[in-house]
């Protein structure tokens, strides 16, 4: 993502997470349940797990820094050692 862009969507289950049960097309199946059917449909793992805004600082100077930090490939922060591929 550019630098001057802000990130709208927050993930509240990192991709990289995500990605460890996404198949061989790189998709994973979501399941929810809106009233009272279950709904069942194929995401890839940047298109699940989040919320809009949900990390959002506001009056920061960059309102969107942990979800940026979260899914920066510079980031530090790793998966833990047992879901590493």
């Amino acid at each position: 993502m550019p630098e001057n862009q802000i990130s709208k969507r927050h993930h509240y289950l990192p991709e990289f997470y995500l990605k460890r049960w996404a198949a061989a097309d790189g998709m994973i199946v979501r399941y929810y349940r809106p009233c009272d059917q279950v709904v069942v449909s194929r995401h890839s793992p940047k298109g699940a797990g989040y919320e809009f805004g949900l990390y959002t600082l506001e009056g920061a100077s960059y309102p969107d820094l942990l979800e940026r930090e979260s899914s920066s490939s510079r980031s530090t922060m790793q998966p833990p050692r047992s879901l590493r591929a």
